[in-house]
């Protein structure tokens, strides 16, 4: 049995309190105390010095998508880029490895950050790629852009279809531009080229050696239903992250025809619930608003963004799933979009006060006066690290809103039970760049505060890190914390993020991840 004293540690227990010491039995804590107590009262343990550093619980990622993540590894990473110039010679760079006909594969663009100010086009890829189909998704991974040998490899029938008018963006004469939004852009996946099982398995776990260097022990994820299976055989080839899967609301009536219900599963890999969308998103704009958008063309200014559920079939929905004790982790990018997941959640609560589900709202990202003293009790699912790169579109559309945008302060203050994400690969999974947003709402280079009213301290984001997100999952009693009988996953730091010092924060690195008592990250 692996049994260890973990010493001299300056080690946050999770439930406010400190200590120097851990005794572990096997994966489990099982006593925390001085040095001098613990090396006395174990004395057959082994002896491990933490060095005096800091030490936290693991960290958790409470959303995001880890197959793409670990698969966007291997892609083209236009993140960052800021000109349609740099995104295209990024691009002719990967030509050259490849054969004609091999497609490309790759993520992270932002029209919103280039001079150009429009929409990219088939045309723009076609200029360096005229034959090897091209396949982009947008940093916010609701759109997606293609060159015309991609546009080629699609059915075209449904292109032209009523169902996914305004979705597949089309030019003066009906033609598509190359850019899909929303689900228009299944069209294009499903012309991809499958990998092997063999190949996204090796793709997890080299997706799994970077969480680990980032602190992290366990992963939300959003994910497919045939995914949930890859998962279960990477487990039996060796991935050690604490899983708990997300399901699209599309699996709803297989899932209950299953009998299963949330927090199925074992240690590590469990069912969370299903994901369903309301809106899009900011980058897009498409998340979805009560007012209409500011500084778009003449011709879209009533737009409000998409509706991709109405509220009579949310709320259907959210009801069922509670009756069969499933969660709900309900995207929800604008404030009309959060009001509606506030009103299913409601009614799911009315109609079944006895369950106690955990359904969350995913983003909660803009949130009107009136329905911020809503969330409480209700998990809210946040992406702090989104706020560097969403000030500026943030303020250009929606304006005086902003001051509704990423309330943490005021969720908090309402009652809701705050847990942090990354929403990789949309961002990195650096939990230290997530903290300092949370409580420095700065761009990334100018240190302006943005709405700091908003502003959180760092304890209160470490929690959302930390202990907060295994309340969120059912079955996940002993994930969080470093009390008996809880698992022994920890993390130690470099530097004490808890010092009050905010400006050590972004510095700070992992030196050590341990998890279920064994060390399986050491800078």
């Amino acid at each position: 049995m692996n049994n260890i004293v973990f010493i001299n540690g300056k080690i946050y227990t999770g439930n406010g309190s400190e200590c120097e010491a851990l005794a572990v039995a096997g994966n489990r804590v099982i006593e925390t105390g001085s040095n001098k107590e613990l090396k006395n009262k174990y004395p057959a343990f082994k002896i491990s010095d933490l060095s005096g550093h800091r030490v936290l619980p693991a960290f958790t990622d409470s959303h995001l998508h880890f197959l793409a993540y670990s698969l966007k590894l291997q892609q083209v990473d236009l993140s960052g880029l800021t000109s349609l110039r740099q995104c295209l010679d990024a691009i002719a760079s990967c030509l050259k490895n490849k054969k004609p006909g091999e497609w490309i594969i790759g993520q992270g663009w932002n029209y919103n950050l280039w001079p150009e100010n429009r929409l990219p086009t088939r045309y723009d890829l076609d200029t360096i790629a005229p034959e090897n189909p091209v396949c982009l998704e947008s940093r916010d991974y609701h759109s997606t852009w293609i060159n015309t040998a991609a546009l080629h490899k699609i059915n075209a029938e449904p292109l032209h279809s009523q169902r996914y008018k305004g979705t597949v963006i089309a030019d003066a004469r009906g033609e598509p531009t190359g850019v899909f939004c929303e689900e228009a852009r299944e069209l294009i996946w499903k012309a991809i080229p499958q990998l092997t099982e063999t190949q996204k398995i090796q793709a997890l776990l080299a997706g799994m050696e970077t969480a680990y260097s980032n602190g992290i022990a366990s992963i939300h994820t959003m994910e497919n239903l045939e995914d949930f299976g890859l998962y279960q055989s990477a487990v039996s080839k060796g991935f050690r992250l604490r899983t708990t899967v997300y399901l699209p609301v599309r699996n709803l009536e297989d899932i209950i025809s299953s009998q299963i219900k949330s927090g199925f599963g074992n240690e590590w890999l469990r069912f969370g619930g299903i994901k369903i969308f309301i809106d899009g998103s900011l980058g897009s704009q498409t998340a979805l608003m009560m007012d209409a958008y500011d500084n778009l063309p003449t011709g879209m200014k009533d737009y409000k963004g998409t509706e991709i559920i109405n509220q009579k079939n949310l709320n259907e929905i959210v009801i069922k799933a509670t009756e069969n004790e499933i969660a709900c982790a309900i995207h929800a990018i604008g404030d009309k979009a959060n009001h509606m997941a506030l009103n299913a959640l409601q009614i799911a609560r009315e109609r079944y006060p006895a369950k106690s589900i955990k359904h969350r709202i995913e983003h909660a990202q803009l949130v009107a006066d009136n329905d911020k003293k809503r969330f409480k009790d209700i998990i809210a699912s946040v992406q702090p690290i989104h706020i560097r790169e969403d000030i500026d579109s943030a303020n250009k559309y929606w304006g005086k809103r902003c001051r509704n945008a990423y309330p943490l302060k005021s969720l908090l203050q309402s009652g809701a039970r705050i847990i942090f994400g990354s929403d990789a690969p949309v961002e990195t999974m650096d939990v230290f760049e997530g903290i300092y947003s949370a409580v420095r709402r700065s761009k990334r280079n100018d240190h302006t505060p943005w709405y700091p009213e908003e502003s959180i301290d760092t304890h209160t984001a470490v929690m959302a890190y930390t202990v907060n997100p295994p309340l969120a999952v059912h079955g996940a009693e002993h994930f969080g914390a470093l009390v008996p009988d809880s698992y022994c996953d920890f993390v130690v730091l470099s530097d004490d993020i808890l010092s009050g010092d905010t400006e050590l924060i972004p510095k700070t690195v992992v030196i050590q991840l341990v998890i279920d008592g064994k060390t399986v990250f050491k800078k």
